[in-house]
């Protein structure tokens, strides 16, 4: 498992790279809104990666994509605009543990800690300014099911 974690703190601290000296500064503990922005940018840019997308689809995506049960829609930045403040760390506790209809782990109990944090840096990825990377749009320009777009 840590070895996992420390994987992906690579990845969004070393831009993919292996450098021993960004993933232990990554891994510091940090505090303030500025430190919760500067995470989530990271996680945004470096979240939309095929394997993020793997996990959010396996867990995530039966809910977050439809809407099931009042859950926000991946497509809504407006309904994880609050969410993305509160920072990853947040929303890897809310998605690890459950939050609302939201079971723990996505209803996924075999999953692990670490599969669930790259499918919450997949939502961030696309909520907080990444694309997806399997040709599908992007999903700031995906409209929302059941909702009339600007001028309709």
């Amino acid at each position: 498992m840590k070895l996992a974690v420390d994987y992906i703190i690579s990845q969004v601290a070393g831009g993919g790279q292996q450098q021993s000296g960004k993933a232990a500064a990554a891994s510091e503990p940090r505090s303030g809104a500025a430190t919760k922005g500067q995470n989530i940018k990271q996680i945004a840019t470096q979240g939309a990666s095929l394997a993020n997308e793997s996990a959010y689809q396996s867990m995530c995506a039966s809910c977050h994509d439809s809407g099931a049960l009042g859950a926000p829609k991946i497509t809504d930045k407006g309904a994880w605009q609050t969410r993305i403040a509160m920072g990853a760390e947040a929303l890897y506790t809310s998605a690890i543990g459950g939050v609302g209809a939201m079971p723990a782990k996505g209803g996924n109990p075999q999953a692990s800690e670490a599969d669930v944090k790259l499918a919450v840096d997949y939502i961030i990825s696309q909520v907080a300014g990444g694309q997806r990377q399997s040709g599908k749009a992007t999903a700031a320009n995906e409209p929302q099911s059941g909702t009339a777009r600007k001028g309709q």
